[in-house]
């Protein structure tokens, strides 16, 4: 097993020694009688060389720079914004059998643009006004936040995750006392 670890580190060695010295000298490659490549400087017998005189590369383009748009509603460099859930409080219980629940949130400073609403992971209503009304949720634990995008869809800013707790009555609560 040992003979077997130290061949892997070997190998490995060799391979990060040949790309260090590519330029200099010559690769061999080894296929050995377990199936195991080997590549080595030395020219072993039964390896062949490699050709590695094209090196693949490749040169980015520098990326333009977009002339800086300049408008009325544009916020100052650097404005900080920040999302306030203002209801459900955090942890609240939620008495609905039709499981509904109202959830508002306030940008602050206020800017043009739209709130959207993530429920359990899923994105379940964008507008432009921070109040949502969901309907037909089960019972249970539920976690939403709530974001503000601009009206190019860059996010300004976004909540904490909140949970509530859908509690709904059940027929079945007491029914044996009849």
């Amino acid at each position: 097993m040992n003979a077997v670890k130290g061949k892997s580190t070997a190998i490995i060695l060799l391979v990060a020694l040949a790309t260090f010295s590519v330029s200099a000298q010559v690769i061999y490659k080894i296929v050995q009688e377990d199936g195991t490549v080997l590549y080595t400087d030395q020219p072993i017998p039964g390896a062949e060389p490699l050709d590695l005189s094209e090196v693949n590369s490749a040169v980015m383009p520098r990326l333009a720079t977009p002339p800086s748009q300049s408008s009325n509603t544009e916020q100052p460099e650097g404005e900080s914004y920040k999302i306030e859930v203002v209801s459900p409080a955090p942890e609240t219980t939620v008495r609905d059998n039709q499981g509904r629940i109202a959830i508002t949130a306030r940008l602050s400073p206020t800017a043009n643009g739209q709130f959207h609403l993530w429920l359990n992971n899923q994105k379940v209503g964008s507008q432009t006004s921070g109040s949502f009304m969901v309907e037909g949720l089960n019972r249970g634990a539920h976690t939403f936040f709530v974001t503000a995008t601009d009206n190019t869809g860059k996010t300004l800013a976004s909540s904490d995750p909140q949970t509530f707790y859908m509690h709904q009555a059940s027929a079945l609560v007491n029914s044996g006392n009849r």
